[in-house]
């Protein structure tokens, strides 16, 4: 058990597979490392997916998921004055959790 009330197990990661990656539901799923606030679990042996307990223990939020670019890296930020003013190539464009866009390393 987790410091959350949700325990994740091989079931609870074949499931939300099933709902966000049908393509990859029916890999062998099996736990490969245990953190203090997450979890690898290996899809087959060329897959991998990171399970953080918060945001499986936490509601998703209301509304309608906000658009994300999808593919955000340095060659796709425009700045100006030394500041960040647009994003270009809009591609990978989809709906999902914002963090993904943030997760980019703009050095």
């Amino acid at each position: 058990m987790t410091h959350t009330e949700i325990e994740i197990t091989a079931e609870l990661v074949r499931d939300l597979l099933r709902d966000q990656h049908p393509d990859l539901a029916d890999r062998p799923v099996r736990l490969g490392a245990r953190g203090w606030d997450n979890q690898l679990w290996q899809l087959g042996d060329d897959h991998a997916v990171r399970a953080i307990w918060e945001d499986a223990a936490e509601p998703g939020r209301p509304g309608p998921a906000p658009w994300l670019h999808g593919d955000l890296h340095p060659a796709d930020i425009l700045t100006g004055d030394g500041t960040i003013c647009g994003a270009i190539d809009f591609g990978d464009l989809c709906t999902g959790d914002p963090a993904c866009d943030l997760a980019v390393d703009v050095r």
